[in-house]
C-alpha cells in the first residue's frame, strides 16, 4: 500500500506528527524507501510516560535516534526531547489559521454577558490535568460573572455533576466547537481562563 501511494505521490520527506505511532511508521517507511524523517512532537505528557514503560520507550529512542530532524512544537517539549533521550530538538511553532483567529473588531449581534460585563472562556479538552474543576469553583464563587467552557473529554461528565451541586447558572458546556465558533468565542471573551497543570504548547494559546 505505502508502494502504491508513493508511486502516485512521490514524496521527498517523511514528517510525523508524534514520535508514536506517526513516527514509527515514517520510521519503517524511512528505511523502505531511503527518505528522510522529520518528526515533530507535541506532548511532553508523551514523553513523560514513554520513560516509565519498556517496550513504548525503546521505540521512542529509536524513532527519535534515527530521525534526520526532531522538533518540538515549543522550547519545553524540545528540551524534553533533549533531557529524555540525549538528542538535540529544535523548536517549530503551531501556526494560526488566521480565517477563523483574528483580533476582535465591531461585533455584531447581541453578546451574552453577564450583569457585570464579563464573560470567561475555557477551551481544551476536559482531562483531569486541566483543571477545570477548578474553573467551576470560581464560577460558583462570582455568579454574576458568565463562564463558557468549550471542548469535551472523560472529565466532562463530573464537571457537568459539579456545576449542578454547587449551583453554576452561570456555566455553558459549548461542547466541541469548529473552529469558526471558537474564535467567534475567543472575540466575545473578556478573559480566557486555562489553568492547565502542564502543557508543552496549548494550540488555544
Amino acid at each position: 500500500a505505502i508502494a502504491r501511494v508513493l508511486k502516485r505521490f512521490p514524496a521527498q520527506v517523511v514528517h510525523a506528527n508524534f514520535i508514536f505511532p506517526n513516527g514509527f511508521l515514517g520510521r519503517q517507511i524511512k528505511r523502505g524507501y531511503d527518505l528522510p524523517l522529520v518528526v515533530h512532537e507535541r506532548s511532553p505528557q508523551r514523553l513523560e510516560a514513554a520513560r516509565s514503560h519498556a517496550w513504548r520507550g525503546a521505540i521512542y529512542r529509536r524513532v527519535i535516534r534515527e530521525a534526520d530532524a526532531v522538533f518540538g512544537n515549543s522550547r519545553h517539549v524540545a528540551e524534553s526531547v533533549r533531557r529524555s533521550y540525549g538528542v538535540e530538538a529544535s523548536a517549530m511553532h503551531s501556526g494560526i489559521d488566521r480565517r477563523f483567529y483574528y483580533p476582535a473588531g465591531e461585533l455584531t449581534g447581541s453578546r451574552p454577558r453577564g450583569p457585570d460585563g464579563l464573560i470567561v472562556l475555557h477551551a481544551g479538552s476536559f482531562r483531569a490535568y486541566k483543571r477545570i474543576d477548578l474553573i467551576i469553583a470560581h464560577a460558583a464563587r462570582r455568579p454574576g460573572v458568565r463562564f463558557r467552557l468549550a471542548g469535551h473529554g472523560e472529565e466532562q461528565g463530573a464537571c457537568r455533576e459539579l456545576a449542578a451541586r454547587l449551583g453554576c447558572g452561570n456555566v455553558s458546556f459549548l461542547g466541541q466547537l469548529s473552529s469558526s465558533a471558537l474564535g467567534e468565542e475567543m472575540r466575545r471573551a473578556d478573559v480566557f481562563f486555562f489553568p492547565s497543570v502542564v502543557e508543552g504548547h496549548p494550540q488555544v494559546l
